[in-house]
């Protein structure tokens, strides 16, 4: 017999990006951002969800990044490419974008991820 987990002890995992005809694109990519980005949909869209089960936010932070930026992207494959074409969104993980675990919001630099709230 399978057991699953219970739901209520997954990590809800979100993935957003910057848009690229965002106002604030070059502050983005400094890893400048705040609460008020995450919530302007002009600025940031959520391009990929999931549930996953607990560990260290570091340790998630850098699976989600080789998985955004390898072949397996999830983003790579069928009606994604449409959504971030129409959203003037890009396909691989860059800084500038933003992995909210739960409630922790952290921004992908140059120097690895920094936590924005």
């Amino acid at each position: 017999m399978t057991t699953h987990p219970d739901p209520s002890l997954l990590t809800v995992v979100s993935i957003l990006y910057f848009r690229s005809d965002s106002r604030s694109v070059n502050r983005h990519i400094k890893g400048e951002v705040d609460n008020l980005d995450l919530l302007d949909e002009n600025e940031y869209m959520e391009v990929h969800q999931e549930r996953l089960s607990p560990c260290e936010d570091q340790e998630r932070l850098q699976t989600i990044l080789r998985l955004f930026t390898s072949p397996s992207n999830p983003l790579i494959k069928g009606n994604k490419q449409e959504f971030l074409r129409t959203n003037r969104l890009h396909v691989s993980m860059t800084s500038g974008d933003v992995v909210m675990l739960m409630d922790r919001a952290y921004v992908l630099t140059g120097l690895g991820f920094k936590r924005v709230c």
